[in-house]
């Protein structure tokens, strides 16, 4: 796993003192690697790792088994924000009184997407930003449109489309949408985008991201010599709101859809760059 020294050397304190918590949870946005640091977690208590459900018959059947195991288990809920209340009441129960031999692992964009008694009975470990030099130990073949990732899920996203088609439709897409004049060409496009795996979207919502951070970016860099400042201002508007985007879309119930709407339309006022 590349990074994370913060939390390896926590991981590796726990191990020297045989002593782990019984209720961890990791957090970060999707593609960032909280499943292998779950993994890796496990291996290092040397414990048998069972991935669960989110639903809440499963939570509830996890919980009855819990009391019952003679051998150290690890119980993973990945993306535990997911549950419904139901379900993160039921697992609330059982932090109550731990069972002897089980250790729970949470998978999370945020704390706050837990219930507050919840969070305050776990630990969190929140994993750290890559640098550059790790995203290229996983991808040696780091070239320019990659170097706009954050992570390793970023990178498998971009690896899984045709990169020059993507940046012709973000480029378009940000043209269209700073021009008042061909605002309405551009709403057509988003329907292209795939804000669920169930949409039948071209363009995954999240290599679209990747990708208007690429073309803003170099937009920004092409005017640093010979744009003016209105124009610099606004590309770095643009760029500031797409990361008010990306943090929302990942710490917020949102209508997707309707969250990279609003974001376009915030860019009319930039206009032709």
């Amino acid at each position: 796993m590349i990074g994370q020294e913060n939390i390896k050397s926590q991981i590796k304190k726990w191990s020297k003192v045989k002593s782990f918590p019984r209720f961890i949870v990791i957090t970060q946005r999707d593609g960032w690697g909280k499943r292998t640091l779950a993994n890796e977690i496990c291996s290092a208590m040397g414990v048998t790792k069972i991935d669960c459900s989110c639903d809440v018959d499963s939570v509830r059947e996890v919980i009855k088994q819990a009391y019952t195991i003679t051998i150290p288990t690890a119980y993973i809920f990945a993306n535990a924000h997911k549950m419904s209340l139901n379900a993160k009441n039921a697992l609330l129960k059982i932090t109550e009184e731990p069972p002897n031999n089980a250790h729970f692992i949470l998978t999370a964009p945020s704390m706050s997407m837990l219930l507050e008694t919840l969070r305050s009975r776990c630990v969190e470990l929140h994993m750290e930003e890559y640098s550059v030099n790790e995203l290229c130990e996983y991808e040696p073949k780091f070239d320019e449109y990659l170097a706009f990732c954050e992570c390793p899920g970023d990178i498998e996203r971009v690896r899984s489309v045709d990169k020059q088609k993507m940046a012709d439709y973000c480029n378009t897409l940000f043209t269209l949408f700073c021009n008042p004049h061909k605002l309405y060409s551009g709403i057509p496009l988003l329907n292209d985008i795939k804000y669920t795996d169930d949409d039948n979207g071209v363009y995954p919502l999240d290599n679209v991201l990747i990708g208007l951070k690429h073309i803003i970016l170099l937009k920004a860099f092409n005017k640093i010599d010979n744009g003016t400042e209105e124009e610099l201002y606004g590309l770095t508007q643009a760029i500031t709101k797409l990361a008010e985007l990306q943090h929302n879309l990942v710490t917020r119930n949102l209508n997707k859809k309707s969250a990279v709407l609003s974001y376009f339309l915030s860019l009319i006022d930039i206009g032709e760059v």
